[in-house]
């Protein structure tokens, strides 16, 4: 049996977050991310983890078949609430990090 601390990475764009997990010793088993083009870079730079190319709302169930990992971390997309945003509350975008929220419990 492994000691290794496993991680979901939602939010995920090319990969940069998982690149320091990975060498904190983290195995990230799962991710997930919206752009086919960032996707797709996260893939050639890391084809050990399962990506899954698609909106988060639509892989919700496929995250919780990753229940007991150690971590679960993400960039959700800030562009409606950062200040080099449109600092818009009513940007669809905004309200992903609640999404992120309700699957960020360890124990899914």
């Amino acid at each position: 049996m492994s000691n290794q601390l496993t991680a979901v990475s939602l939010f995920t764009g090319a990969g940069g977050m998982d690149i320091g997990f990975k060498k904190a010793g983290i195995k990230v088993i799962f991710a997930n991310e919206l752009v086919k083009e960032a996707a797709n870079t996260y893939f050639a730079n890391h084809p050990e983890s399962l990506m899954i190319n698609d909106d988060i709302n639509n892989v919700l169930d496929k995250i919780k078949e990753f229940r007991g990992v150690d971590l679960v971390f993400g960039g959700p997309p800030c562009q409606g609430f950062s200040v080099a945003g449109k600092m818009n509350p009513d940007d669809e975008r905004s309200k992903l990090i609640f999404t992120k929220l309700r699957q960020g419990s360890p124990r899914l």
